[in-house]
């Protein structure tokens, strides 16, 4: 399918429209990809959490802020053997081992604001009960996908910097997932697959 192509560039034309064509555009294999990612992921949370899905998944969301899916993995089991890991800040580090250390993630995670906040609690919720709508995950692809384009870094902070960008942004795959009849976090998953492969990002079936 040839995708429509729209004027995105700023923060305020990107479009829902750019999303649904993303969507319908998707290869079947990015279909396939993408409605079984957090399905995928959450067996990882369980192995992560040694049986503990909630724990797994939080270790994740925590260790994911600017790390591709396959070194968040890395990142959670190394965390888990050794307590820490080089791979992720300070802070970071403190909030997954306080999750390991038997803190409820809902507590730390669900609602939390500031940078990167929005995502983090959102990926969260989407690998911990991935039949289940919930806000969907707005991380830099997913904006690419809106955007109709790959936008710069300062426009991905102005995203991220911006509470009202980020329900935007939302609410357009809201939309399209309401239009089509599927959960929210599909149309997320299957049109990151699909952006990620055609930018030639993809080094896995699932991936950040």
């Amino acid at each position: 399918m040839t995708h429509r192509r729209y004027q995105s560039d700023n923060l305020v034309k990107g479009s829902w429209r750019n999303v649904e064509d993303s969507y319908l555009g998707a290869s079947p294999t990015s279909h396939s990809d993408g409605e079984n990612w957090y399905p995928l992921a959450n067996l990882i949370a369980t192995e992560v959490g040694k049986g503990n899905t909630k724990m797994g998944a939080g270790i994740l969301a925590v260790l994911s802020p600017q790390k591709d899916w396959d070194v968040n993995i890395a990142l959670a089991f190394e965390l888990v053997a050794t307590g820490w890991t080089r791979g992720q800040t300070t802070a970071n580090n403190n909030k997954a081992v306080r999750i390991l250390n038997g803190e409820n993630p809902d507590t730390m995670l669900l609602g939390s604001k500031g940078k990167g906040g929005a995502k983090v609690s959102a990926f969260y919720r989407a690998i911990l009960s991935p039949t289940i709508d919930w806000l969907p995950v707005i991380d830099r692809h997913a904006i690419a996908v809106y955007y109709g384009k790959t936008p710069s870094k300062a426009e991905i902070r102005k995203v991220f910097d911006s509470a009202r960008a980020i329900k935007r942004i939302q609410s357009a795959y809201i939309r399209v997932a309401k239009k089509y009849n599927v959960p929210y976090n599909v149309v997320q998953s299957v049109t990151w697959v699909d952006h990620r492969v055609a930018k030639g990002l993809a080094k896995s079936p699932i991936g950040e």
